[in-house]
């Protein structure tokens, strides 16, 4: 698991870091890892968020986050290492950078190009579903626009989404929170045949209701099985109320999963 510990909202310590479980519950850091990943201040200097984890092609395990360069503008920058155990990472390199607010990125492996998804938060204008194509991961394509059904109601916006592509379909988990606010969020399943036009859950696969805390955040999903026998293993973040809010990761696991395309 990629995460970035959050203590009392703490930029400073909002760094990407690894930690591995043998049954999902329990979770530490691999033996000889040097943490965090990467290290940034926090206000006003740059902040990291966002991490995500994907097996390239080669074998090897990619990590992914985002850097908000502050100083320069909130620039936002993606960078990558990758690692062959977990434990030994290269060095980060950085494979995107772009105007203020794209987050949440998912990267993936289409069989025949990398994609990554994230989510566009510009001011004055709705936040969008966006992702971008690359057959190297320097050069990128101009953005593209997937379909989402049913889309958004008018009083909410995207937030946070994770992308995977799984025996040969893609797979999603969007976050979906009121316009006015990050709080009350909720999670919902996407699945698409070819990650541009996508069926989304009328109903919630998470409800902030339901989630053990009142506000959900950025979640990933871990898949199993396939067809109308699908079921995942959710991650869910989720903070408390108040001024100097507690974070936890959440898990559960959603069983016989079915969509129609």
């Amino acid at each position: 698991m990629a995460m970035t510990p959050y203590p009392g909202s703490d930029e400073g310590a909002e760094d990407p870091n690894v930690v591995v479980s043998n049954d999902g519950w329990t979770w530490q850091a691999p033996k000889g890892l040097t943490k965090p990943i990467d290290d940034q201040l926090g206000k006003p200097n740059p902040h990291n968020s966002d991490t995500q984890l994907v097996m390239a092609p080669s074998g090897e395990m990619y990590l992914t986050w985002r850097m908000v360069d502050r100083p320069n503008g909130k620039t936002n920058r993606i960078f990558l290492v990758k690692s062959n155990d977990g434990v030994h990472w290269s060095e980060k390199e950085e494979i995107w950078s772009g105007e203020p607010q794209f987050m949440s990125q998912a990267l993936i492996w289409t069989g025949e190009n990398w994609r990554l998804y994230g989510v566009a938060n510009r001011a004055g204008v709705p936040n969008r579903i966006i992702f971008y194509e690359s057959s190297d991961l320097k050069a990128w394509s101009t953005p593209r626009y997937p379909s989402v059904d049913p889309y958004l109601q008018s009083n909410e916006r995207w937030w946070h989404i994770d992308v995977q592509r799984y025996n040969g379909e893609y797979i999603g988990l969007v976050h979906i929170i009121p316009s006015g606010t990050v709080q009350k969020g909720n999670l919902y399943l996407m699945r698409s045949k070819d990650g541009i036009n996508w069926k989304r859950s009328d109903t919630p696969i998470i409800s902030h209701e339901e989630s053990g805390y009142p506000n959900l955040y950025k979640s990933a999903l871990v898949p199993h099985g396939n067809g109308n026998e699908l079921s995942f293993e959710l991650y869910y973040s989720g903070f408390s109320d108040g001024s100097r809010p507690e974070w936890r990761i959440n898990r559960t696991v959603a069983e016989r999963v079915h969509a129609d395309f």
